[in-house]
């Protein structure tokens, strides 16, 4: 029998409603161009929406920056609930 291996991404992330405030705070950030999905050793990230299908796009559209942002601002406003993970680096925090 295979054994699973755990994945510390997915096993410690849950889905969440977060405060209006709080989504009203990050649409309006993302609506102003205001986010940073850079990489860095301190905060690592792997961003990648050029990669996934646009179900709102046309026939084998992909996201782009823009309209991936734009997806998760609209949902955001929808009061759809969130994946909130807790962070390696820095340790212990959500993101």
């Amino acid at each position: 029998m295979k054994r699973q291996r755990s994945n510390p991404y997915r096993d410690s992330a849950r889905l969440v409603g977060i405060e209006e405030d709080v989504s009203h705070h990050l649409v309006l950030l993302i609506r102003k161009g205001s986010y940073d999905a850079g990489f860095s050793r301190t905060r690592p990230t792997q961003w990648e929406p050029t990669r996934m299908l646009n179900p709102e796009g046309s026939v084998d559209g992909f996201f782009t920056d823009e309209t991936a942002w734009t997806f998760v601002a609209d949902r955001l406003d929808q009061g759809e609930d969130v994946q909130v993970k807790v962070l390696g680096k820095p340790p212990g925090r959500k993101g």
